[in-house]
């Protein structure tokens, strides 16, 4: 309420206040939404699965190579390309249930809030819609098979579970902190940073969508 403001501010000021108050107040509401909780369950299962992805795909190609168990499956007459590709398969599936798991549960649990949630003043309604959370969906499984056929490269190149698991984490983690360290010591270094992989990664798995503030404000703002 106005009451509570810093006396002395002039009306514009009270007003821009205020209608930052609301729009604050509908996003956060429509984060409780199915479609806001689905959207931002889509954005963490992103960065956890990743994360997993790299630890499975090193375990799952680093290890036929440590227990030496992947040349007598080939003397079997199964080819190195369908059996590498038929593992790559299972674990993209894998990661595609998980996400779908994650946003029907996210979507439930929404769907649950929402009878007991209380609209915030002059709410205007949600103007999110199912085709956005589709397409956060699309742009978290390809950004997740992308760093899954990376981290399953570089392990099947070192022929390490260790090696991989550490040279693909590695990057994801620490390839932010990489481009800023070089930015901050080459100004030119910021337009290379933008064609790093992991980078592009993290920016095409950050599901976004209009969580239902005024015209122009999404979940970035939050």
């Amino acid at each position: 309420p106005a009451e509570v403001l810093p006396p002395g501010l002039p009306p514009q000021a009270v007003t821009m206040l205020l209608d930052l108050c609301e729009r604050q107040l509908s996003i956060r509401y429509n984060l409780l939404m199915p479609i806001g909780s689905s959207t931002a369950a889509l954005g963490v299962a992103g960065t956890i699965g990743m994360v997993l992805l790299g630890i499975l795909s090193a375990s799952a190609f680093g290890a036929e190579y440590g227990l030496g168990t992947l040349r007598p499956i080939l003397v079997r007459g199964v080819g190195r390309l369908p059996y590498l590709a038929g593992k790559f398969l299972i674990l993209v599936a894998a990661a595609t249930a998980a996400l779908v798991l994650a946003a029907a549960a996210a979507a439930l649990s929404g769907l649950l809030i929402s009878k007991m949630a209380v609209p915030p003043p002059n709410y205007a309604g949600s103007s999110g819609s199912w085709n956005e959370v589709a397409l956060s969906f699309v742009r978290v499984w390809a950004a997740m098979s992308a760093f899954l056929a990376i981290a399953s490269s570089i392990t099947l190149l070192t022929r390490s579970t260790a090696a991989g698991m550490a040279v693909s984490l590695g990057c994801y983690l620490f390839e932010g902190l990489f481009i800023r360290l070089m930015s901050t010591a080459f100004s030119w270094f910021e337009k290379v940073g933008d064609y790093l992989p992991m980078h592009n990664l993290t920016a095409l798995a950050r599901a976004t969508s209009n969580l239902g503030g005024p015209p122009g404000l999404t979940g970035d703002g939050i």
